[in-house]
């Protein structure tokens, strides 16, 4: 499906929302998580040390949030949690109907976008640092 989303944080001058269309060429992962979701939290170190040592030309992350709280409340304790990981990602505010429209049933949920806007592959919870590596890397050759 597409996806448009809402950027969580914007440089002055910056993008206000991200998409697929806006990573064209690129492989994408996508992260559907959530702060209340323990395994999430232990997900997104690993996604972290993937990006810091990727090719930025060739490989991107969007992180998509779906804790459903008041927004205000949302923005203040997503932010907080991407800062004090230190998680420099993309991240973006999913809606509910993300769930249905992306066939979620549990969180973590990750998708990966082949260079050419394609699903690659799904998986659903945990995912060891290395299996992760070599997926993205087979679709960056």
């Amino acid at each position: 499906p597409a996806l448009e989303l809402p950027l969580l944080a914007t440089q002055a001058g910056g993008p206000q929302s991200t998409s697929l269309k806006t990573h064209s060429g690129k492989v994408v992962l996508i992260d559907f998580w959530a702060t209340h979701c323990a395994p999430c939290k232990a997900q997104m170190p690993v996604i972290q040390r993937i990006y810091d040592s990727s090719d930025k030309n060739r490989f991107t992350v969007l992180s998509v949030n779906l804790d459903f709280l008041e927004e205000k409340e949302r923005r203040k304790t997503v932010a907080s949690y991407i800062e004090g990981g230190g998680f420099t990602f993309d991240v973006a505010l999913g809606q509910n109907d993300l769930l249905s429209k992306w066939h979620i049933k549990r969180i973590p949920f990750m998708v990966l976008v082949d260079p050419q806007g394609h699903v690659a592959s799904t998986h659903t919870g945990l995912r060891s640092e290395e299996r992760l590596r070599t997926e993205i890397e087979g679709l960056i050759h």
